[in-house]
């Protein structure tokens, strides 16, 4: 199996807006990866499939696929590798998500070992590495260690120029910080600067709904119920178009009828 090529008609569906064959799409490339003992492709099919199962909320299929990951990982004698680190971020992010804090810290810190002895200082790698960590110290409520991550996180990806992306992603979560701990100026700048980023490269990028909902939250807590209405409606709008009418989708509808509620009073 040509694994790139998977990965690219994948990506194509997301862009088409063809969410619900997605998870179909990966289940039969699994399968046809497995029947001719293409491990090393399947691997990689697991991985964007336990993405999936997180940001559809579908939590017993991604602990299935969980086992099935780390059962491949022994097969292969991957251990320490870095293929296993990039698997157990992925596993560490799935257990966060799902509120499994003591499961999640445990994968974290196989991974932060995993990278240390493997990548350079500034690999890519560890700058998602850190942005991911700092996503388990917000939800663990250790807000400075976050941004500190978060930090170090942005300190890379500013050396990487192809990394617009990853750069306005960065941002993003630290706008999303300095908000939990109400330094508004502080996560208002950040915000910008991911949204300009966004602007300039592609604004339809399905991270873009992070951001906008971070301004949405931003502008709701400091009063500002118009802006924060067009930017909580950007994010749902950027929810559907990539991932369909979720869970997050109708949280984000809630909070909209919440803002509107909020003008009248």
């Amino acid at each position: 199996m040509d694994i790139n090529s998977t990965l690219n008609e994948l990506d194509k569906l997301y862009e088409q807006g063809r969410f619900p064959e997605a998870e179909p799409f990966l289940l039969e490339k699994y399968d046809e990866a497995k029947k001719t003992d293409d491990n090393n492709a399947a691997l990689a099919l697991l991985n964007e499939l336990v993405g999936l199962y997180r940001v559809t909320t579908q939590n017993e299929k991604a602990l299935d696929v969980i086992d099935k990951i780390k059962a491949l990982i022994k097969k292969l004698g991957l251990s320490g590798s870095i293929a296993e680190g990039t698997s157990l971020l992925n596993v560490a992010t799935v257990y966060r998500a799902m509120g499994k804090l003591e499961d999640s810290e445990k994968e974290y810190l196989a991974v932060e070992k995993i990278y240390m002895n493997a990548l350079p200082e500034n690999d890519y790698r560890m700058a998602g590495f850190y942005n991911n960590l700092s996503l388990f110290y917000q939800e663990s409520n250790k807000w400075e260690k976050a941004i500190e991550c978060l930090k170090k996180a942005l300190k890379i990806i500013e050396t990487i120029p192809e990394a617009l992306i990853e750069l306005a992603v960065t941002h993003t979560n630290l706008g999303q910080a300095y908000c939990h701990i109400e330094e508004w100026k502080e996560a208002e700048k950040e915000l910008l600067c991911a949204e300009e980023i966004f602007t300039k490269t592609d604004i339809n990028d399905p991270h873009y709904g992070g951001c906008a909902n971070a301004f949405g939250y931003l502008y709701f807590k400091t009063g500002n119920y118009d802006k924060a209405k067009i930017y909580y409606e950007k994010a749902m709008d950027c929810v559907y178009k990539t991932y369909g009418e979720t869970e997050i989708y109708h949280q984000i509808k809630q909070t909209i009828e919440l803002v509107e509620k909020m003008k009248k009073n």
